[in-house]
């Protein structure tokens, strides 16, 4: 037989006090005695008490859940940067419910609109689109961006212009002279601003022979397969990643060597950077700051709804590795 939930009028009778006393205890709230909440506390444990949050949020309002909408957890940089998330709103007492978009802006819409029939107190947020996503936006509550600026709304992102310079710099110093780029999604605000922080850093006698801007993932179209392997340029610049781990494997499947024959650089340094032949050449982000930066971040917006809008830019770092040669 399934085991019956304790309540606290089963407390209250054990403790030999009254039902409104176990409920400040339980809460921290009322006039109970420091001894008398301990002993309540710790009766509560050892009966296996747990918190009835429905009938918490009818009684206070407050639901003590956030939402996380995030574009694709294939991507390994939204897992990770999940992980944090929850484990940050974990630490003040919120749970967390999931979005996975999977790529569409219905399901983005869709679940979102769940979201908002739980009544989670506010939301973290990557849109998959930064004009179609937020026209669609009708939530009420709360909204923290993540990956990129987004005017009018709070923020917490990387980098990214200073990303893509660290990219230019670091095949300039090798001596490279001759580029492929993979620039991210156009409808992506923060591709474009890893591009453009990119090609502003590229010294005049470095050329971008060509270019494709493709979706954040390992898959890479034959047109652009031709590209990679016609030997046009001595290094190829990806917007992730996923991206560049997806341009090796077209190398390795045609014996190019790498970085002898062609170099290669990432952006994100996602494990799988650090695990594929040769280690791939990225740029860091911090992806956990990410998102225990933008649980804080919300939290606040929570106690404070009228506070300045905040946008807070985290830095990043070049990491040199095997798949970038000297010249």
């Amino acid at each position: 037989m399934p085991k019956q939930r304790v309540t606290t009028q089963d407390i209250a009778q054990r403790a030999g006090v009254s039902k409104a006393t176990v409920s400040y205890a339980l809460n921290g709230t009322g006039s109970v005695s420091p001894a008398v909440a301990a002993k309540i506390i710790a009766l509560a444990k050892e009966m296996g008490y747990q918190e009835n949050r429905l009938a918490k949020a009818t009684r206070t309002g407050k639901t003590d859940t956030l939402g996380l909408v995030l574009p694709d957890l294939c991507n390994p940089f939204f897992p990770k940067m999940a992980q944090a998330v929850v484990q940050a709103a974990s630490e003040r007492g919120y749970s967390v419910f999931l979005v996975d978009c999977r790529n569409s802006l219905d399901e983005e819409q869709q679940g979102i609109e769940r979201l908002a029939q739980y009544a989670i107190e506010g939301i973290i947020w990557c849109p998959i689109d930064d004009e179609k996503s937020i026209a669609r936006n009708t939530l009420t509550c709360p909204v923290v961006m993540t990956d990129r600026p987004i005017d009018g709304y709070d923020c917490v992102y990387a980098d990214s212009a200073s990303g893509g310079a660290l990219q230019a710099q670091m095949l300039s110093q090798k001596g490279h002279k001759k580029i492929g780029l993979i620039s991210g999604p156009v409808r992506s605000r923060g591709a474009q601003i890893r591009r453009q922080g990119f090609v502003q850093a590229l010294p005049q006698d470095v050329s971008i022979v060509w270019e494709y801007s493709l979706e954040y993932n390992m898959t890479i179209p034959a047109e652009v397969q031709t590209h990679i392997l016609a030997g046009e340029v001595s290094c190829i610049v990806a917007a992730n990643d996923t991206q560049a781990i997806g341009i090796l494997r077209v190398l390795h499947a045609a014996r190019k060597a790498v970085p002898d024959e062609v170099s290669l650089i990432g952006f994100d340094a996602i494990e799988w950077s650090d695990l594929v032949s040769p280690p791939l050449s990225t740029i860091a982000l911090p992806i956990q700051q990410i998102g225990t930066e933008s649980v804080h971040l919300l939290l606040e917006r929570i106690d404070n709804p009228d506070k300045t809008v905040r946008q807070i830019a985290l830095d990043v770092q070049s990491l040199d590795r095997e798949s970038l040669k000297q010249l």
